[in-house]
C-alpha cells in the first residue's frame, strides 16, 4: 500500500506510513470498530431494561390516575347530597340558631311564618343547610311552626318544650304543624326537630303522641314534652 504523501510502500494493514508517519487510508480489508454490544452480548443491557419497565409503568400509572380523576368528576354527581341523620340534625340546628340570631336582632320577635325562609337566609347564607340528605331534592326540607308566627319570645312559656322547625316535604317557607311532617319518617324511623331556646333534637316517630286538643306532641316523658302551640 502506498502512502499518500510520501508514496512509499507500506504493508496491507498499517495504519501509519513507516517512513514519513502520516496516516494511512483504511484498505479494504481494514477491520471495522466494534459496535458495542457486539461479540454475542445482547444489544440492551440488563439496566436498559428496568428503565423501561419503570418508564412503562409509570406511564400506565399516570394514566389509571387521569381515569379516575375523570371518572370523579364526569362519572358522580356534581352535587352529591351527604347521607346520614347527623347532616340533617345539623342543618336543623344551623336553621334553629339563625332564627336565634333573628329574634336577637329583631326585638325579640320571630320572624313571619309566611316568609321565614327568606327571612332567615340573611343568617345562614348557604341554601344546602335548608336541605336534608334524605329529601335533597327539595329547596328545602323543613317546615316552621306556624304558633311563633311573628310572636314574642316572651310570650313563649316553655321554649325548650316549643318545637320551631321540623322536617317537612312541602318545600321552601311552608309553615304548618303536626299535619306537614313527612308521611314517613326520613332518620331511623324519627324526625329532627329545632326548639324556641336554640337547641335541636331527634325524636323516634313510634313515641310521638297527640293529646285531646291534637296542638301538643311529646316523647314519651311528660318531664320533656314537644309541644306545637306556645302554652
Amino acid at each position: 500500500m502506498l502512502c499518500p504523501k510520501c508514496g512509499a510502500e507500506n504493508p496491507e494493514g498499517r495504519s501509519t506510513c513507516a517512513q514519513c508517519g502520516s496516516a494511512m487510508p483504511a484498505g479494504p480489508n481494514a477491520a471495522l470498530p466494534e459496535a458495542p454490544g457486539a461479540g454475542g452480548g445482547a444489544v440492551t443491557s440488563w439496566m436498559t431494561l428496568v428503565i423501561r419497565a419503570v418508564v412503562v409503568v409509570n406511564v400506565v400509572c399516570a394514566i389509571a390516575l387521569l381515569g379516575w380523576i375523570v371518572w370523579i368528576w364526569v362519572g358522580l354527581p356534581l352535587r352529591e347530597p351527604p347521607p346520614g341523620r347527623a347532616v340533617c340534625i345539623s342543618n336543623v340546628k344551623n336553621i334553629t340558631l339563625a332564627l336565634q340570631m333573628y329574634v336577637a336582632d329583631n326585638d325579640e320577635v320571630f320572624p313571619p311564618a309566611v316568609e321565614w325562609c327568606d327571612t332567615l337566609r340573611e343568617y345562614i347564607r348557604n341554601d344546602d343547610v335548608y336541605r336534608c340528605p334524605k329529601a335533597w331534592e327539595l329547596t328545602c326540607g323543613f317546615a316552621y311552626n306556624v304558633s311563633l308566627d311573628a310572636l314574642p319570645l316572651d310570650a313563649v312559656a316553655k321554649p325548650a318544650a316549643t318545637i320551631a322547625i321540623f322536617e317537612s316535604d312541602q318545600g321552601w317557607n311552608t309553615s304548618g304543624g303536626a299535619e306537614l311532617l313527612p308521611k314517613e319518617p326520613r332518620h331511623l324511623g324519627g324526625d329532627n326537630y329545632g326548639f324556641a331556646d336554640g337547641h335541636a333534637a331527634w325524636v323516634n316517630r313510634q313515641m310521638v303522641g297527640r293529646d285531646e286538643t291534637g296542638m301538643r306532641i311529646w316523647s314519651g316523658d311528660p318531664a320533656r314534652p314537644l309541644q306545637w302551640d306556645v302554652e
